[in-house]
């Protein structure tokens, strides 16, 4: 059945019921558009002049008791519920290292009934009063408990007191009071040190320092305030300097002064250092242990370890701020890979030398193929190089403007139309365009590019591999660029880098892999270059003034050969023949006089003869 809806009129109802619940919302500000004052002044307007009568008295009593009868004045149906202004709700508790508790009129109680009050309410939680005062007859103390403070607030008018009054209890984040630190404070702090220190052992435990209960009256010295924890630090080197172990476990720990490395540096057999259950978070907190001699570490219950992907990174980074570490955490770590040794050994080492030379048969080979390759790359006709190129030989160029260097520097356009460098050349098909194949596009593209005047003496040579089949060579130097229609001094100074691949082609040898690159050099390598200008100049002479570059000529000096292969070389080569196909000796020097000592050719040779049936058994019947 539909709900009557019966009419509002504009000063009241007469009717006691039926009244509708539907919301009428009205924009008009009264009559005329004028606003209607004093309405407050009307308390009463449900009883006018209508014929009600007033049975209680005082009207304006019975209307404040009504309002005092309300639990909540809900206003208009649909509205948002008023509340009290004064009402005021706490903020939750987060993680904090203290928290205040404040005992509303606690200062009338007995401290130990309080506590022993609170710990029965709070069991199975068990707290300390820490730095206890009383104010205008309350009781104030700190935990450094998140569980016990929430669960301190929680109690708050549920436990009842011996007079019969709920204890009210507010709790809120706070730190206490640090205090200064004087002559006064050092002496306590003495006193809590040595009380903790054992002689026999030397090592001195700090564990929750600030809640020693030396400290229980109220005097906060915490190792996380800087001054507290450089004087803990003085104190340890001026008293027990030959400390071997110190625990710094639960402090509440966040880093280390870098200041403390000062006094750290004394601790000369300092070795355990113990500090669990803080809140070190950056690597970089160990600055100040960086020169101790610490073995053992404890970092367990510390947000570091998270902040690395592994433990692998972990250690190593650790290691970093302490070069001696052996154990970590309880673990044992594996030896350190270090370069330092004993004073006495150091006479022992081998010279450093600038160049490399991995078969002292090599310097001879090396010596004639440097001097005379560069000779010819220097002319003025450098198709004369064909000779030293194996007719499938391959030749790339790769350049790159070196690091942060200055906008007016000379360019590199000569050589970037044809730059082969792999992070900047990425799809196949123009790296393949710029690869130079074959002895002569390489000779025509090396005559193409600009002309050059090369100081042997600032050349470092590697030679990583040396066999009969293949010789690997590495140079490297700087070059200049002449012009005549500029000075000298104008001239562009160029570093390069080349690797050479060769091969031993009949008497001689031949390039089959050619990779150079080319850079701006430095302002120090032009400094050092082309200072002794002399026609005589080879990759056997080198300026005084630079010693690296001078034993590296004294090792290719020391070589006498040519390009002709050498009695070794050729007997090394035999020995691999015979090695590969199963000849004789003298059958496999027999097959490599045939094909002019072209160790490629010979292999070709024996198995083309081979496989036709062409090669006598004797060939394979060894002595």
């Amino acid at each position: 059945m539909p709900r009557a809806v019966y009419k509002k009129y504009y000063d009241h109802d007469d009717r006691a019921s039926g009244s509708s619940n539907i919301r009428k919302v009205s924009f008009m500000n009264g009559v005329g558009g004028r606003v209607k004052k004093n309405r407050h002044k009307f308390p009463n307007n449900a009883m006018l002049d209508d014929g009600d009568v007033n049975m209680g008295g005082n009207e304006r009593k019975q209307w404040n008791n009504r309002k005092k009868n309300k639990k909540q004045y809900k206003g208009r149906p649909g509205s948002p519920t008023m509340r009290n202004p004064n009402f005021r709700r706490d903020a939750p508790l987060t993680l904090s290292d203290w928290y205040l508790v404040k005992l509303f009129y606690g200062a009338k109680y007995n401290e130990h009934d309080l506590h022993r009050l609170l710990l029965k309410h709070l069991a199975p939680h068990v707290f300390k009063f820490y730095f206890s005062f009383t104010n205008e007859n309350h009781f104030y103390f700190y935990t450094d408990n998140y569980e016990v403070a929430v669960t301190l607030r929680n109690a708050n008018r549920k436990i009842l007191l011996e007079d019969g009054h709920l204890l009210v209890i507010r709790v809120k984040e706070g730190v206490p009071s640090s205090v200064p630190v004087d002559e006064t404070i050092k002496s306590r702090i003495k006193a809590v040190m040595s009380k903790r220190y054992v002689a026999e052992t030397k090592a001195l435990d700090l564990t929750k320092f600030a809640n020693d209960p030396s400290f229980a009256d109220g005097t906060f010295c915490p190792l996380t305030r800087p001054p507290i924890m450089r004087a803990v630090w003085q104190i340890i080197s001026e008293y027990t300097s030959d400390i071997v172990a110190i625990n710094l476990s639960s402090n509440k720990l966040v880093t280390f002064d870098d200041s403390l490395s000062i006094e750290i540096k004394k601790l000369k057999n300092l070795r355990i250092v113990y500090l669990e259950d803080n809140k070190i978070k950056n690597i970089s907190a160990f600055n100040c242990f960086k020169e101790s001699e610490v073995t053992e570490l404890e970092l367990r219950k510390n947000p570091l370890k998270s902040f690395f992907k592994d433990n692998t990174h972990y250690v190593s980074e650790i290691r970093k701020k302490f070069p001696k570490l052996t154990k970590l955490d309880g673990m044992e770590l594996p030896p350190v890979i270090s370069f330092d040794v004993a004073a006495e050994l150091i006479t022992q080492l081998p010279t450093p030398q600038a160049a490399f030379i991995c078969n002292p048969d090599g310097r001879g080979i090396v010596k004639a193929f440097l001097s005379q390759y560069f000779a010819i790359y220097d002319s003025d006709n450098r198709l004369d190089l064909a000779q030293a190129y194996h007719d499938t030989s391959a030749f790339s160029l790769c350049s790159f403007y070196p690091p942060n260097q200055k906008s007016n520097i000379v360019r590199l356009n000569r050589y970037t139309a044809d730059n082969r460098n792999l992070f900047r050349v990425t799809d196949y098909p123009r790296r393949k365009e710029r690869l130079q194949l074959g002895k002569r596009n390489i000779v025509e593209y090396l005559s193409k590019l600009p002309k050059s005047q090369h100081d042997l003496s600032s050349f470092a040579v590697d030679l990583s591999l040396f066999t009969p089949l293949l010789i690997n060579l590495f140079v490297s130097g700087v070059f200049r660029e002449p012009s005549p229609s500029t000075s000298v001094k104008s001239w562009p100074v160029r570093h390069f880098s080349r690797a050479f691949l060769i091969v031993p082609v009949g008497q001689g040898f031949c390039i089959i892999n050619d990779t150079l690159f080319i850079t701006n050099a430095t302002e120090d390598q032009v400094r050092c270059s082309f200072i002794e200008e002399s026609q005589n100049t080879s990759v056997l002479q080198s300026p005084p003034q630079n010693r690296q570059i001078d034993q590296a000529v004294a090792n290719l000096t020391s070589a006498v050969g040519s390009v002709e292969l050498n009695d070794t070389v050729r007997l090394q080569m035999v020995e691999t023949l015979a090695t590969k196909t199963g000849m004789n000796v003298a059958w496999s020097k027999k097959c490599l006089d045939e094909t002019n000592w072209d160790f490629d050719r010979a292999i070709w040779t024996f198995t083309q003869l081979q496989s036709k049936g062409s090669i006598p058994p004797e060939a394979f019947v060894k002595c």
